[in-house]
This record gives C-alpha cells, sequence and structure tokens, in this order.
C-alpha cells in the first residue's frame, strides 16, 4: 500500500472544505488591523452621504462638536467642551476646547464650523448635497440661503467668538445634538480646514493635500478601493472620554463577496456574514471569534398608501393578517436564525417602551375569527392581496407570509416586482397610482439615542375618496409634474403669460382669504399636518403680502410672473412641497379622524420634548400605530461577525445594518 504522509493527508483535507485551514493568530500586542468596509468611495467629499464616506470620516477622520460614545449608548462631547440651550431649544450655544487641532497644528476655531457648514449649503448647487442630509436644514433661513434668497448674514449660524458657535434653529428641537451626528446628517457636520478648500474644493481629501482633526490620517487613498488610516500625532482629544483606541493603522479593503474565506486566509480581521452557511460555520466552529450584535432595524410589512379602496381599508382585516404570520419561522426557517421574530416596531433595546406586542406565533383561530367577523370567511370576498418588492431576486421572507395567508386564512396574493426606483416609494409618497392594495416588503428603522419618533404620514391612511385625491395631486408633483388642481383652478404655471395683469391673481387670493381664515381659526389644533407658523417666524398674511408687494414691485413681465409663480407653488404646492391647498384638505380630514389627529399630535410632541420625557410617550405612540396594522413587523435584523482574537471595540453599527462606523475606537488586547 502506498504511504500517504500526515502533512500531505492534511493539505488534501484543506483544500476539500469551503473556507480552508488557515491559523488565526491573537492580534493581541498588534497595533494595526484591517477591515472589510462596502466598497463605495468614489471619492470622500462629506457633501456625498451615500457612500462609504459616512462609515469613515466621522470621527476617525474628522470630528465634531458632539459623537457617539464606543457603544453608541450616548452622544458625548468632542471638539465641544459644552454647550447650552435656552428653554424652548431654538438657540443652541457650543463652547469649543482651545486644545482641539488641525492636523498642521493650526487650532479648530468656531469659525471652521461655520465655514464648513456654510460652504456645504452655498447657493447654486442645485440640490446636491440635498438640505435634508445637512445640520443647515435646523437652522433659521438656512434654506432660504441654499436656495440664494436670503444673503449668509440672515442666517441663524453665527460666530460669537473664536471659541464659541451659536446656531438658531427655525422650529424647537431638544434632540439637536442627533441631528449632528446620526444617519445622513453625521458627514455634513463635520469641519473642513477652510484654507484647504479654498485651495483645492474638489480633491481636498486626497492623501497629499488632506488636513484634519481626527485621530487617524488618510495616508493612502485608492477610489473603491484600499485604503490606509495613520495616526495624527496633532490629535488631542477630550478630556474624560474614551477618544480613540491603540492601533496605529487601520488598512479598510473593499468587501469581498466570501468574506469567511478572506477571514481564514487572513486577509482581513474582522468579517461580516451574511449568508446562512457561513453563520452556522463560525457558530458552531469559531465560537470564540463569533460576535452577534442586533441593529435597530426591522423587516416588516409596510402598507403600499394604494389609492384605491378595498376590504383591506378595514381594520380586523388587517389585524387578521398581522394575526396569521408566524414570526418564528420566518425567523428561524426563512432567515436560518440570522434574524429574531418581533412583535412590536421598537425591537430589543426599545421595546421596554412598549405595552403591546403581537405574538411571535400564528395565532390562526383567532386570525380567522377577525376574518369572519370582518365578513370575508375562509378569505371568500377578498380582492387579491399585492406584496410589492424591487425587481431582482425572489424574496423569501414574502414568500413565506404569503403561503402562511393562504393556508391560514384562504387569503390569495401576489408579489410584484417594481422598478428599484419607485419601488416602496408608493409606501410615502403614491408615487405609482397603478399599485393595487397590498403590502411594501419594507424595513422600519427604530429611533437612535434621543430620539422616539415614529415614522409614518397620517396623511396616506384617510379614508375614501380623500386618499385618492390627494393620492392623485401628490403622485404627480412627485414626478415633476403640477398639482392638477391648481393648474385647474389658477392656470398652467409654465404659461409665461398668467401673473402679468392682477386680475390673474383673484382665484388665488381668493382660496388664499379661505386658508388664512380656517388656519387662524384651527391651526393651533395639535396634530395637523400644517400648523400656524411659530411665534417669530412669518406668519401665512406675511408671507403673501411679501410675494405680492414682489409681484407690484416687478418691472418685467419676467419679474411678474416669476412673484405670480412663488405664488401659485405657495398655495398649488411644488415637488415634495403640498402647498396650502391640499395641506389644508389633509388638515380638515384629520380634523374628522380624532385617532389619527391624536396620533399625529404624540408624534409631533416626541421631537420637541427631551430624550427622557420621549421614551415613555414613543413606546405609546408606537403601540397606537402598530394596533392600526398598517406597519406589521416581522423580524429584527442582527449582525453576525467573525473578529480576531485580541481584537475589541468593533463599532457595529446598530443604526444600519452590515457595517462598521467610528473606526477609531478600535483597539487590541495587551496580553
Amino acid at each position: 500500500m502506498k504511504k500517504v504522509s500526515l502533512l500531505a493527508l492534511t493539505v488534501a483535507l484543506c483544500a476539500s472544505t469551503t473556507v480552508g485551514c488557515a491559523t488565526h493568530k491573537s492580534i493581541s500586542n498588534s497595533d494595526s488591523v484591517k477591515i472589510f468596509m462596502p466598497p463605495s468611495w468614489p471619492d470622500l467629499q462629506t457633501t456625498d452621504y451615500t457612500t462609504g464616506t459616512q462609515l469613515i470620516m466621522p470621527g476617525a477622520l474628522l470630528e465634531g462638536l458632539v459623537g457617539y460614545n464606543k457603544d453608541f449608548s450616548k452622544i458625548v462631547p468632542k471638539v465641544a467642551n459644552s454647550w447650552t440651550h435656552n428653554k424652548n431649544y431654538t438657540v443652541w450655544t457650543f463652547n469649543l476646547r482651545h486644545d482641539a487641532k488641525w492636523s498642521n497644528g493650526q487650532p479648530v476655531t468656531a469659525n471652521d464650523f461655520y465655514f464648513s457648514w456654510m460652504w456645504l449649503a452655498r447657493p447654486g448647487q442645485k440640490g446636491f448635497p440635498p438640505m435634508y442630509a445637512s445640520p443647515m436644514q435646523f437652522i433659521v433661513n438656512g434654506y432660504a440661503y441654499e436656495s440664494g434668497s436670503v444673503p449668509a448674514s440672515k442666517v441663524g449660524l453665527k460666530v460669537l467668538n473664536k471659541w464659541t458657535l451659536q446656531c438658531t434653529l427655525a422650529n424647537p428641537n431638544p434632540n439637536f445634538l442627533e441631528g449632528l451626528v446620526g444617519g445622513q446628517n453625521g458627514g455634513q457636520s463635520l469641519p473642513l480646514y477652510p484654507p484647504l478648500i479654498k485651495k483645492h474644493p474638489t480633491d481636498w481629501y486626497l492623501p497629499k493635500y488632506f488636513v484634519g482633526n481626527g485621530p487617524y490620517l488618510l495616508s493612502s487613498f485608492k477610489a473603491n478601493g484600499q485604503m490606509v488610516l495613520t495616526r495624527n500625532p496633532k490629535y488631542v482629544g477630550h478630556p474624560g472620554e474614551y477618544n480613540v483606541g491603540n492601533l496605529k493603522t487601520i488598512t479598510i479593503i473593499p468587501s469581498s463577496s466570501t468574506p469567511l474565506q478572506a477571514y481564514m486566509s487572513n486577509t482581513t480581521d474582522v468579517a461580516l456574514l451574511t449568508n446562512p452557511s457561513d453563520y452556522i460555520y463560525a457558530k458552531t466552529k469559531l465560537k470564540d471569534q463569533y460576535v452577534r450584535s442586533y441593529s435597530t432595524g426591522e423587516a416588516e410589512l409596510t402598507w403600499d398608501h394604494s389609492v384605491y379602496a378595498s376590504p383591506y381599508d378595514k381594520l380586523d382585516v388587517r389585524k387578521a393578517i398581522a394575526y396569521a404570520i408566524d414570526r418564528t419561522v420566518i425567523a428561524n426557517k426563512v432567515d436560518n436564525g440570522m434574524s429574531l421574530p418581533v412583535g412590536t416596531l421598537m425591537p430589543k433595546k426599545y421595546d421596554a417602551y412598549e405595552t403591546f406586542s403581537l405574538p411571535l406565533t400564528a395565532q390562526v383561530k383567532q386570525a380567522q375569527k377577525l376574518l369572519a367577523q370582518a365578513g370575508y370567511p375562509g378569505g371568500k370576498g377578498l380582492p387579491t392581496l399585492y406584496f410589492y418588492q424591487a425587481s431582482g431576486a425572489a424574496d423569501p421572507v414574502l414568500e413565506s407570509v404569503q403561503a402562511q395567508l393562504k393556508a391560514n386564512l384562504g387569503i390569495q396574493s401576489k408579489i410584484v416586482e417594481l422598478p428599484s426606483q419607485i419601488a416602496g416609494s408608493g409606501t410615502y409618497d403614491f408615487a405609482n397610482l397603478k399599485e393595487q392594495p397590498g403590502f411594501v416588503d419594507g424595513s422600519w428603522e427604530a429611533p437612535g439615542p434621543g430620539s422616539y419618533s415614529v415614522e409614518f404620514g397620517v396623511q396616506f391612511v384617510l379614508p375614501q375618496p380623500d386618499r385618492a385625491h390627494f393620492g392623485k395631486a401628490l403622485s404627480m408633483m412627485n414626478a415633476g409634474q403640477n398639482n392638477p388642481y391648481a393648474v385647474k383652478a389658477y392656470g398652467n404655471p409654465s404659461n409665461k403669460q398668467l401673473g402679468l395683469k392682477w386680475s390673474d391673481w383673484a382665484p388665488m387670493v381668493q382660496d388664499f382669504n379661505t386658508v388664512n381664515a380656517w388656519m387662524q381659526k384651527y391651526g393651533n389644533t395639535p396634530g395637523l399636518l400644517m400648523q400656524n407658523p411659530l411665534p417669530g417666524s412669518p406668519t401665512n398674511q406675511q408671507l403673501w403680502d411679501s410675494y405680492v408687494a414682489k409681484w407690484k414691485a416687478a418691472k418685467t413681465d419676467a419679474d411678474k410672473h416669476a412673484a405670480w409663480l412663488t405664488a401659485w407653488q405657495y398655495l398649488g404646492g411644488n415637488g415634495g412641497n403640498y402647498g396650502l391647498d391640499l395641506s389644508l384638505e389633509i388638515n380638515k380630514d384629520l380634523m374628522k379622524e380624532p385617532s389619527l389627529l391624536k396620533l399625529n399630535a404624540e408624534n409631533t410632541k416626541l421631537g420637541q420634548i427631551s430624550t427622557s420625557q420621549a421614551q415613555k410617550l414613543g413606546g405609546a405612540v408606537a403601540d397606537e400605530w402598530e394596533q392600526l396594522y398598517w406597519e406589521i413587523p416581522l423580524t429584527q435584523k442582527s449582525q453576525i461577525a467573525l473578529q480576531k482574537p485580541g481584537l475589541m471595540n468593533v463599532p457595529y453599527n446598530p443604526y444600519t445594518w452590515d457595517n462598521i462606523i467610528n473606526l477609531q475606537y478600535m483597539s487590541t488586547q495587551a496580553k
């Protein structure tokens, strides 16, 4: 018999396995780490909140006024040493540390933040970066400055002295700090070094130019490729805070389609796993390196806001659907254990504030009873229920829900793929008037620290026929067309001959007076979509008078038409702006729906009270909304990762699935 050496046998066995047999040495005492990140950084402009920039810049290369701590449990001071606000949270004053430095040794000052925020909101950028991804969205006249209608002196952002920045907000906002660190706004609230931006406005981030104030510098960069961060010797962190780990070098590598194999071959020291077979292998074979954390996002069914009336408008029908779904089947069998079954809209970590929860397992008899009570025993008489998803691979979660509803309730359904650019849009803006009643395969983002508002739009679930009327107008407006009802009432705004005579204003003046009178009488009612302006802000009458005055002062036909057009859009709407006309119609409908009005009032209040006050109320709002069954929670997603022994403080982002953020906190353990 031919002899086979032990070494040859080992090599053969390793070659036959999926992941190989690489050695996984501890990286304790190491001063460098390699990590995967989504390969989407054509550049590192903080203006682009859609790329990997949002994961790399904040905290690591650039440091803002405030930031998250290493476990994302609270917001802590960074460049700001302290801050104050007035009683109604409209004026925030930040006192900067005197020892914060740029990497060239220059001090970080209040003017640096002022310059950066104003530069990113400068007029003439044609909507990018969008204001809704900027802290300037909160500032008095921020939008007006970006549009070019007011000078910088009218903006509520002021440098009081070298170390003091003052922000005057357009509305009370006790959660303004969250607006400086969370989601899309995180990148645009960072300071940029003014002399660098003035000299290199488009490529300031390149290593040969880069000047930062964070713990790391960019020493190597390749668009959509590898980049290397090295320690900034000039960095001084906030005293008393954990600001940076002990790593000298962080190498960022574009994510691999085979993360487990890359991890096993030591290509990366951290690997996020999304494949069920990788998850099972890691959980059973690499227990000492396996990490599981939970994001605040949920998979759920979201009503598509169809403009068509149907039996699914009935509460008991939607409730029956919610009770007929076995969430444990979806989590354990469909998701292969990579998610948790949930029955609340505020998942693990937040659900303590809720008192209501759907059962995790199917309650078939109760669901059948509800459906029969609604007049549809065994699903008889119900039209096809539609489920919408983005085009591409089949969605096994929707397929599971479809099968369960057919087996448990006799409901026939159909899964429809929509182009990715409009999939889900019907949930928010009636983007597709052809959508039949049903649910979108959606996701629910639970709030971050200090923000407990619940995302829903009561205007989209108003009774018929109001919903159809509103939906038609908003759908056309979101498609770049004009509100058809306003066109009929006031004329086509594209007609340059309109607005040249005062008689062209007559129908608008009449409608404005009607709207204004109603708002003066009811506009302070809590929960309305549109309310009277806050004290200190221009009233509706003052705004209207300014449009009229601009028309009367116009010297040319073009200027007269432009002034008339501004008034037309104020009433008739423009793009995502409903306009006074539609807003009044929605307000009148809400006044007829006390439960929706109350719910909207409570949800609005969440953004106007402190975090401690909002926690309990946020849970109550989620309870109320969930029991209308327009949103049906299914599972909570988890992030599953492998990380090398000895690596600590890996900041898995709990607010967006499958990525790492705040790289500066990573550290290795000393032996």
